[in-house]
């Protein structure tokens, strides 16, 4: 029979990675409202956070949804410069 394999050696430390940078503002330009801190969005769905804590969701496959966050914040998110 063969001998026993000796143990593997252990894997070096890997240098920790440094903090990742704060991501710029959603801003982009964009003229948000005030209250409005921040804004995600998918192909889906657009929700806003504001400075109290309240959010608004839309869905923007339901048509009186987009309807409504159109009317509301077409202006603001949307802005054509």
């Amino acid at each position: 029979p063969m001998p026993p394999m000796p143990p593997m050696p252990p894997m070096p430390a890997m240098a920790p990675m440094p903090p990742m940078p704060p991501m710029p503002s959603i801003g982009f330009g964009l003229d948000l409202p005030d209250d409005v801190t921040e804004i995600s969005q998918t192909t889906e769905y657009v929700k806003l956070k504001f400075k109290d804590g309240t959010t608004e969701t839309y869905d923007l496959t339901d048509p009186k949804q987009k309807k409504k966050f159109k009317e509301k914040y077409f202006n603001h998110y949307y802005r054509e410069d």
